[in-house]
């Protein structure tokens, strides 16, 4: 597999020679755009748009608009020279325990992998955060923008989680949201009581991408000439739930547990 990036792990005054490689997998299905005419895919291109003509793109460049209409064009040399260091380190500022970090800010995960002759370096850190069980907290620069990231250990593994900024999140106020509702003690009771029922340890592995199969069940089928079965499923009520209706929901769900 194709490292994404190549540079330096900065731990103190250790620099530790590492690869980065995705530590995930795209799932989701690929669909090609078609002509219904004839079936021809469809190409994405980019388009001026003051003629709506295409670009080709060894013609296309990156420019920032510091007025309306006017723009400074920037290089692939003049995003290096802003911070050369920082285009090829991955600075660990500090470390924290995991659970200070709030699940909203995980984004995407990385396996740092050591470069050549940096085996030695990549597991005594590996091994110490192990021993401490706390994570880095690093920043770096990929693709034009640094980013804030956790290193963490997992299994044989040191894992780079990419973090989003405190300001990439929408302020919860920007939402109506209630404050406060009036309930009864018997329905938080029984609310309790069905969260009870329903808690257990988390294993990822338990949970598939259903709609995923059914939707290449249905590819399958129509390759096959059948006409696709339509699997058996409830909708969704489109009447809106009034409060009288809470209480008896929840002594059905208590009944009945949780179904697939």
């Amino acid at each position: 597999m194709k490292a994404l990036w190549t540079g330096s792990l900065c731990f103190g005054r250790l620099e530790i020679p590492v690869r980065l490689f995705s530590a995930s997998r795209p799932r989701a299905m690929r669909f090609t755009m078609l002509d219904k005419t004839d079936l021809t895919p469809i190409g994405y291109a980019w388009i001026r748009k003051d003629n709506d003509k295409p670009v080709a793109p060894h013609n296309i460049a990156r420019g920032y608009e510091y007025e309306t209409g006017q723009y400074v064009i920037l290089e692939e040399e003049d995003f290096k020279a802003a911070n050369v260091r920082k285009t090829e380190v991955i600075e660990i500022l500090g470390f924290t325990t995991e659970t200070d970090i709030d699940t909203m800010y995980f984004e995407r995960p990385y396996y740092v992998a050591p470069d050549r002759g940096s085996a030695r370096m990549y597991v005594l850190l590996r091994e110490a955060l192990r021993r401490v069980r706390k994570v880095g907290i690093a920043r770096f620069v990929f693709r034009n923008r640094e980013y804030l990231a956790a290193l963490k250990v997992e299994d044989r593994a040191l894992v780079l989680n990419q973090l989003r900024y405190a300001e990439d999140i929408q302020p919860v106020d920007e939402f109506d949201l209630p404050i406060a509702a009036e309930y009864s003690n018997r329905e938080m009771d029984m609310t309790l009581s069905l969260i009870e029922r329903l808690s257990h340890p988390f294993n990822i592995a338990e949970y598939k991408d259903a709609y995923s199969e059914e939707l290449r069940t249905i590819i399958e089928e129509k390759r096959a000439g059948l006409e696709p079965r339509r699997l058996k499923g409830k909708r969704s009520s489109s009447r809106k739930l009034a409060d009288k209706d809470i209480l008896p929901l929840l002594e059905k769900s208590l009944k009945e547990g949780i179904k697939d």
